[in-house]
């Protein structure tokens, strides 16, 4: 009896030490699936619709066609900082302490904005606190980005690689933009290489990117300074960002050790607020008389207008499809899910097309929200806000949905549910903010140009 219970221990033991010799390769098979978020600021159904009617759109069309969509509610303030700090807590403003800049200057509290004013933890640091790891790519307001497991690359590391590259600064001291820091030397070096190849120069930027040269077509339109539109002067910026956004997305696709990957584009939000001047100027002047008007313009008016404006912004989404495409791609191949989300959307009204500083009693316009994956019924259209998102997020990957959110799981688009479990996420890994004068300036003059700030 003795010998057959060693040899039964014996038996146990060898599965023992090959369960654990294997759990570190199983890891990923025994986890929920991979979530993809991409964030698409000002990105809005009233132009990408018209423009899936003409055929021109098909991803955007099969995202809604095999998976749930939303015209995703948001709130005032829609102002970028605000709202997608939101998105990435599920609380409001109140809560996680990222308010309207306005407000801010007004009372002479810091401007831009350094994570370390978030007083809340973000789906990332929640992944982090549960053992996940996470890719944050130029999330809004991650500056000094936080020490979690896995890549934050911050927002304010677009503008400190172009300030670098031109020879303004010196790229050890803006390490501290990524954590960790030793990957800001890996990208430095990624894009160090593309700007030798003249990939981030501004004409070659525009013709690989196949959208017009604005801001010389705005020249031969007006025969005026770009400077009288301040969007307009900084445009190439933008457009270098974008492309080293896209750098990032394509660098980090391809590692396999992540739980949660989000990127973020400045690029929807920032044309539209310039877009209008590209209409037909028979149009723009007909439309321009609403402006100031004391009568709003009426539905069947915004319903061209929006067929108008989907025609001017064909090149742009055009360009973030070929995007999306690719991580669509990406998440059909590992069965994953991917959440397509936007802040806010743009309105036509007597105060011009914008999404901020409405007339009084409009509300502001829905964003954008498409959810694909394994279990999500296709062709479903939901009710969701923008505080809907990270719940949803903790939910897929199979963890409690913080008990403190302003928002709740979608879970009417999913086939397979199961109970929602609620916690009080608490850890958070905020780095102390460090002086950068002129990454300050810097942002400063972006959210000057798009009239944020005075």
């Amino acid at each position: 009896m003795r010998t057959k219970a060693l040899g039964t221990m014996a038996i146990w033991a060898a599965a023992l030490v090959f369960g654990l010799s294997m759990s570190s390769s199983c890891r990923r098979e025994t986890r929920a699936p991979r979530v993809y978020v991409l964030g698409l600021d000002g990105a809005t159904w009233d132009i990408i619709d018209p423009l899936i009617a003409q055929g021109k759109l098909p991803v955007f069309k099969a995202l809604k066609e095999d998976g749930a969509w939303a015209r995703l509610r948001t709130f005032d303030p829609t102002l970028s900082a605000v709202v997608w700090t939101s998105i990435a807590t599920g609380k409001t403003m109140i809560k996680h302490g990222i308010v309207d800049w306005t407000f801010a200057d007004k009372h002479d509290l810091q401007v831009p904005y350094s994570s370390s004013e978030k007083r809340v933890p973000s789906i990332w640091e929640m992944m982090d606190e549960r053992g996940l790891r996470s890719v944050v790519l130029n999330w809004f307001v991650t500056y000094p980005p936080d020490a979690v497991s896995g890549v934050v690359v911050s927002d304010s590391f677009p503008a400190a690689v172009l300030r670098t590259l031109s020879g303004k600064g010196d790229p050890g001291a803006l390490a501290d933009t990524v954590y960790p820091p030793a990957e800001f030397h890996k990208l430095y070096g990624i894009l160090s290489r593309m700007d030798a190849e003249g990939a981030l120069k501004y004409p070659r930027l525009v013709q690989e990117m196949e959208i017009p040269d604005y801001v010389a077509e705005f020249k031969a339109r007006s025969s005026g300074d770009v400077k009288r539109i301040p969007i307009l002067s900084v445009w190439p910026s933008f457009l270098a960002y974008d492309r080293i956004q896209d750098a990032l997305v394509d660098h980090y696709l391809e590692e396999n050790d992540y739980d949660l990957f989000l990127a973020y584009y400045r690029f929807p939000d920032v044309f539209l607020h310039f877009a209008t001047l590209f209409l037909d100027k028979e149009y723009h002047d007909r439309i321009d008389a609403f402006v100031g008007a004391p009568v709003e313009p009426s539905p069947e008016v915004l319903d061209e207008f929006n067929r108008k404006m989907a025609e001017v912004a064909w090149p742009i989404l055009k360009e973030k499809e070929a995007l999306l495409s690719r991580i669509v791609q990406r998440v059909r191949k590992e069965k994953a899910y991917l959440l397509v989300v936007s802040d806010h959307g743009f309105q036509m009204s007597s105060k011009g097309y914008t999404h901020y500083g409405l007339p009084d009693g409009t509300p502001p316009p829905d964003g954008v929200l498409a959810l694909i994956g394994p279990d999500v019924k296709p062709g479903l259209r939901i009710e969701a806000s923008v505080y809907d998102v990270a719940p949803t997020i903790l939910y897929l990957k199979g963890l409690p949905v913080g008990a403190d959110m302003d928002g709740k799981p979608l879970l009417e688009p999913l086939m397979v549910r199961r109970p929602v479990r609620t916690a009080l996420y608490t850890r958070m890994r905020h780095q102390p903010a460090k002086e950068n004068p002129e990454l300050d300036k810097k942002k400063i003059e972006e959210l000057r140009s798009l009239g944020y700030i005075k």
